[in-house]
């Protein structure tokens, strides 16, 4: 039997029309202990998607920029909010060098509530759903367009 805290992971590969890149994507879904107001904090799951592309007789590694999610830093809601997973996943192959990918991030954060004229906090659960679309120039370097959803 496997346990509740056993590493669920899990690897798949999307390959680009000219077989010349390839996204790979991999998965840590192992389940927290707790919750994500634990201490010390869980790490959050996770899928990465990682894109390799033909150099030379091998495949090199092409650096998404995609720690930074533009507008991050102003959203006021997200303050104090604790990650609880971010899934960075590719939807499909535009061209043969532009990958469109989906990033979903769900979070919890304590906050305000009132019933029946009782205040008390409350867990409140948020989430971001973001479209990317990556360009990979022949040097490998990549550009990356971010699009928060907002019809989901």
């Amino acid at each position: 039997m496997i346990s509740a805290l056993a590493r669920i992971a899990k690897a798949e590969v999307l390959w680009s029309p000219d077989s010349k890149r390839f996204a790979y994507l991999s998965n840590d879904l192992t389940p927290p202990a707790g919750n994500l107001f634990s201490t010390p904090l869980p790490a959050p799951q996770r899928k990465q998607t990682a894109v390799y592309q033909v150099s030379g007789q091998s495949f090199t590694r092409v650096e998404l920029p995609l720690s930074d999610v533009p507008g991050r830093e102003s959203d006021a809601e997200l303050t104090g909010a604790i990650l609880g997973h971010e899934y960075t996943q590719p939807v499909r192959w535009e061209k043969p060098n532009v990958l469109l990918l989906e990033r979903h991030e769900y979070y919890e954060k304590l906050g305000p509530t009132e019933s029946d004229g009782v205040k008390f906090e409350s867990i409140h659960t948020l989430a971001r759903w973001y479209r990317i679309t990556a360009t990979i120039a022949p040097d490998g370097k990549a550009a990356v367009i971010w699009k928060l959803r907002k019809d989901r």
